[in-house]
């Protein structure tokens, strides 16, 4: 079990500041969350330690990585500390059902020595901290004994719908609904043979007594005789619950009706005016409210390539794929680690697709995807493939560079503060290298993309962004002696929403990072600029909306 209590540093010396620091993710109310997008628990939790993290069929990932169930127990530790409560896990994503979530929750709760608790459905948290789902909570006990003790089947238990068992959600009863209440009509002008009408009092009552329902101010203007005296009568008196503008009325003579009693001066308040909202100046002089957007693009992701796409593939691939094959089978015997997730006829036929587009397929493939030319022809085939075999290579952290020979104009759509999405493949090199004829120089902080060193023939010092990444412009370097302008992107994976992205550092390293001198290979020239089409004109998603551009910050 991983020690929570003390965290020492590499060279010995005393205790380490708080680890929770360099963990990945953000604390939460109620414990940890290893997720991108807004945690779900905004409120403690009384059932235990929340950690929110993305499963996957064949594990737990953390930042797109596939990641051991030892491997987080380590990482929840450090975000636990000392606390001894039972581990809440909400996960996102396919949860594992049967042996596989025995062998990926159990083995979690073996990790860690405390309970570890998971539901099989959607959750949901209400304000008190209670959870709900529309499926069960399953709890997992650590086996003690060491690892020799005798798998139980199954290792979990239900506990029931809420957590915790058998709490209720308790909502007040709703405010009866007030009796009809039936005015006292008075006339100005009673005929003598009918009996004058029963006084009205005006006077607080008394508090209700239980079961009877307590009037309020409203109730009391309602029974004014004012109010009623002009509807019976037909003349026209002005109601004390409306004020108008108008200067008051002089006192009306009240009727001579035996006991009537005057009603009492009161203050009404005056009526609640709303001042229409207005719009907040664009910061930005000369935007056009509705910017120009990039149309017929085609979106793709890796999670939509099957078994029957394989087998197209390689029809579509015909003699080539067998040549790709044979690379493939050699960086799988070198690297034994790109088998951690799917079959072998799987990871075969996904690298082969990514071989493809690094070989040959580069330039029409990100053509097709930027253009929507042949939806359904080869190119996209090869680019589901492609990005689905990007997800086994690894990750980049850090500067990349790429050169281009974008016009002018094109160039000039580049601000500081915009937010882009590219729907193509984004080629770059790991090393800044000499660009000839280049207009533009893109330094890229580097989060998602993947290197293609270990599939590329040449082993070069490659990686690839896949689609759909999306990029913001941190700053835009324009040199003085004519050279190449230098555009200064972020890839916003991994942000979290209303946190801070650190972009001000980000930005000295990025330029910190651009040799004095260039020497080695010479750069790739990437044939378009990510994020805009050939006129300039920003990529927009179809579930994104175009009566905004896409840009968050001045």
């Amino acid at each position: 079990m991983p020690d929570r209590g003390r965290t020492t540093r590499a060279g010995g010396g005393g205790r380490l500041e708080d680890p929770r620091r360099y963990l990945p993710g953000a604390a939460t109310p109620a414990g940890w969350s290893f997720l991108a997008e807004r945690p779900l628990a905004s409120v403690p939790v009384p059932a235990g330690f929340v950690v929110e993290i993305a499963v996957g069929p064949t594990g737990f990932l953390v930042a797109d990585r596939l990641v051991a169930p030892a491997a987080v127990a380590k990482l929840i530790a450090w975000a636990k500390g000392v606390s001894q409560r039972p581990l809440v896990l909400l996960a996102r994503g396919t949860v594992p059902t049967g042996s596989a979530a025995d062998m990926l929750f159990g083995g979690l709760a073996d990790s860690l020595g405390c309970a570890v608790l998971v539901a099989d459905g959607p959750v949901s948290l209400t304000s008190h901290g209670i959870l709900r789902t529309a499926g069960v909570f399953r709890q997992w006990h650590p086996r003690g004994g060491g690892r020799l003790q005798p798998v139980v089947t199954p290792r979990h238990r239900v506990i029931g719908a809420t957590l915790p068992p058998g709490a209720t959600v308790h909502r007040p009863p709703p405010a009866p609904s007030p009796e009809p209440v039936a005015p006292q009509a008075l006339t100005d002008t009673a005929p003598a043979t009918q009996a004058a009408p029963a006084p009205v009092s005006l006077t607080p009552p008394a508090p209700a007594a239980p079961g009877l329902v307590a009037l309020t101010a409203a109730d009391h203007a309602l029974l004014d005789p004012e109010r009623w005296t002009g509807r019976w009568t037909g003349q026209t008196v002005s109601s004390p619950t409306r004020p108008t503008a108008a200067a008051p009325a002089a006192p009306r003579p009240q009727p001579a009706v035996p006991g009537y009693v005057p009603p009492r001066p009161r203050t009404v308040d005056s009526p609640i005016t709303r001042t229409p909202a207005t719009a907040v100046p664009d910061r930005i002089a000369g935007r056009p409210e509705a910017e120009p957007v990039a149309s017929n693009a085609i979106w793709i992701s890796g999670t939509d390539w099957t078994a029957d796409d394989r087998t197209t593939l390689r029809r579509a691939l015909n003699g080539r794929y067998d040549m790709y094959a044979r690379i493939v089978a050699r960086t799988l015997a070198e690297e034994p680690g790109l088998r951690a997730a799917g079959t072998s006829a799987e990871v075969v036929a996904d690298l082969v697709a990514l071989c493809a587009y690094d070989a040959v397929e580069r330039d029409t493939v990100n053509k097709t995807l930027r253009t929507g030319q042949r939806p359904d022809g080869r190119e996209t085939l090869v680019a589901r493939g492609a990005a689905r075999g990007l997800r086994r290579l690894p990750a980049v952290l850090g500067p990349v560079f790429v050169a281009g020979r974008d016009t002018p104009p094109v160039i000039g759509r580049y601000r500081a503060g915009d937010e882009l999405i590219e729907p193509a493949f984004v080629d770059v090199d790991l090393t800044r290298g000499p660009a000839d004829n280049a207009t533009v120089e893109f330094v890229i902080w580097s989060v998602t993309a993947r290197r293609l060193d270990r599939i590329s023939p040449d082993n070069a010092a490659t990686a690839v962004f896949p689609p759909g990444t999306r990029f913001a412009v941190l700053a835009v370097d324009r040199s003085e002696d004519g050279g190449p302008v230098r555009v200064l992107l972020r890839d916003r994976a991994g942000d979290r929403p209303g946190g801070d992205s650190g972009s001000e550092r980000l930005l000295d390293r990025l330029r910190g990072a651009v040799p004095s001198e260039l020497t080695g290979r010479p750069q790739r020239l990437l044939a378009f600029a990510p994020g805009l089409d050939e006129h300039g004109r920003r990529f927009v998603p179809p579930e994104a909306p175009t009566s905004r551009p896409l840009r968050r910050r001045a």
